[in-house]
């Protein structure tokens, strides 16, 4: 069995367009190339076990998610609905059994995440774990 895994980081929210695939414009690693840096989408190139970690800091005012998709559905998300002017960082961890040539990506349908120059407010992390 071979490695597969990617880190990928967002250092904003601009151009984030609700319900679509987020893009992370810095991929720092990409083992096996499955997570497309262009779409946003990782495709599993084998099945199984696939441990997601996804974070963001959520910024306040509106009510604020961040969903983790397969193929299609909504599997997980990161919610918050904050008072103006306040954020948190949200993190979650899913294991999926993912099959191969099944996509998981990460959708903001609603909100806005705080994005600083040079430091990364969204990240996607990704591994498989078992067969």
């Amino acid at each position: 069995h071979h490695s597969v895994l990617f880190s990928a980081f967002r250092s904003s929210a601009d151009n984030v367009v609700a319900n679509e695939p987020i893009v992370f414009n810095e991929v720092i690693l990409n083992v096996g190339d499955a997570y497309n840096a262009t779409t946003g989408v990782f495709t599993s190139p084998q099945d199984g076990i696939y441990s997601m970690f996804y974070s963001a800091i959520l910024a306040g005012g509106a009510e604020v998610q961040v969903v983790l998709i397969k193929s299609g559905v909504v599997w997980r998300a990161l919610h918050a609905d904050l008072p103006s002017g306040s954020n948190i960082l949200s993190e979650r961890t899913s294991l999926l059994r993912v099959e191969k040539g099944e996509q998981v990506w990460l959708e903001m349908p609603q909100g806005v995440v705080l994005g600083v120059k040079g430091v990364a407010r969204m990240s996607f992390q990704c591994f498989r774990v078992a067969d």
